[in-house]
């Protein structure tokens, strides 16, 4: 199990202590865009998650977002455990009442803006530009409660590194167990695929199912966290918006371009689908009030759900689960 060590105190915390060579960061761009591609390709959405177990008792979807969690936890362990000094320190936080109350309110944010962190970059990409405001709201969330939070004394989650207290044998079985898992899965995705399909008609497919769209997820975002740590987009937005209120350094600027590479990776899945056209009547205030309460959330977890499925629920981060869970509650 992991054991919370030192808070780490500043909130530019430098996630990579390493020196990456340029084919590291070629490598990671190209991680962050087939990510997206992927993502917008199953229409990815906690929200629409909801949707499916209130209207059709399904958790497909859910379901998709735990194992795309496992696959990441697949994938970085043995990074982590045979080059531990090409990674980075794994960073978590400690289960708190802050942690639920911001994972509900990042929740009711998501389900008023009518759609979660990855779906708000796919609408934006598909043309939609009412989703704008969502980002703007977000970031005016972030600042907000930092001032909030400042000038009324609240106190705010504390970052902690986590160790592993596993011997080398634990490890070594929760890594076998999961690729037991991973094996049969990927055996299953083998077994149901449609046959008489070339490579290139498989990753141009106009769908991607849920479980293809969780294996290329978990792959992507276990090694850009074991190489980058905390990548996603609204932990960079939240640290960019407090370096700018303190006038501190920002985020690596790789973090930045990670996320474009995202986007970019959404865009051109919109492209290449037909699906792009510019539309901007679609509810600006309802997104701006949405993107705000899903900025104040997420600058208490910290991150939206974009953070806890992909970083923190597969790093063992003991506030991760039950933050998740309140926000599907919220």
């Amino acid at each position: 199990m992991l054991v919370a060590q030192t808070p780490i105190k500043s909130a530019c915390f430098r996630f990579s202590r390493t020196t990456h060579t340029p084919v590291i960061y070629v490598l990671s761009l190209l991680l962050a865009a087939v990510l997206g591609f992927a993502a917008h390709r199953a229409s990815l959405c906690s929200v629409r998650a909801v949707e499916e177990m209130l209207t059709s008792r399904s958790a497909r979807v859910l379901g998709s977002f735990a194992k795309t969690a496992l696959w990441a936890m697949a994938v970085s362990i043995p990074i982590v455990w045979l080059w531990p000094d090409r990674t980075v320190p794994v960073q978590g936080y400690g289960l708190s009442p802050s942690a639920f109350a911001g994972g509900f309110l990042f929740g009711v944010g998501a389900a008023l803006n009518g759609g979660c962190t990855f779906s708000t970059l796919g609408y934006l990409a598909d043309g939609c530009l009412w989703m704008l405001a969502t980002l703007i709201g977000m970031c005016a969330g972030f600042a907000g409660w930092r001032y909030a939070a400042d000038a009324m004394l609240i106190p705010t989650m504390q970052p902690l590194v986590l160790s592993t207290s596993m011997t080398g044998s634990s490890i070594g079985l929760l890594w076998s167990l999961l690729w037991v898992w991973a094996v049969w899965e990927l055996w299953r995705l083998w077994r149901s695929r449609t046959p008489n399909l070339n490579w290139r008609q498989r990753v141009c497919a106009e769908r991607y199912s849920l479980a293809a769209a969780a294996l290329v997820l978990g792959t992507a975002s276990g090694i850009l966290c074991t190489l980058h740590g905390s990548w996603t987009y609204t932990t960079v937005f939240k640290r960019e918006v407090e370096a700018l209120m303190l006038s501190n350094a920002g985020p690596p600027a790789l973090l930045l371009w990670l996320f474009l590479a995202v986007f970019a990776g959404m865009a051109i899945s919109s492209w290449t689908r037909g699906s792009f056209r510019l539309r901007w009547r679609g509810g600006w205030l309802r997104r701006l009030l949405g993107g705000l309460l899903m900025g104040m959330g997420g600058a208490v977890i910290p991150g939206g759900n974009d953070e806890l499925i992909l970083r923190a629920i597969p790093a063992l981060s003991p506030h991760a689960l039950p933050a998740y869970l309140a926000l599907l509650a919220g």
